[in-house]
């Protein structure tokens, strides 16, 4: 069964998630908390992450560096 971070069961209710992508999310390497998504410029070009929750930014090749993404 697949579980979403930091959710608990709603007043002892059973909480599935059957088959969601958001189980496997890279979470922040700075806050550790948030979850990295796509950091897009004026254009819609990606060019790297940003963390939902603190909001720091990375590009592609800091996160390579930190061994966040491969």
């Amino acid at each position: 069964m697949n579980t979403i971070k930091n959710v608990h069961s709603p007043a002892g209710m059973i909480y599935f998630a059957g088959g969601a992508y958001w189980t496997n999310l890279t979470d922040c390497p700075v806050c550790k908390y948030g979850t990295l998504d796509a950091w897009l410029d004026k254009n819609n070009v990606r060019i790297g992450m940003r963390c939902a929750d603190c909001r720091q930014q990375f590009t592609t090749e800091e996160l390579r560096k930190l061994g966040v993404i491969k």
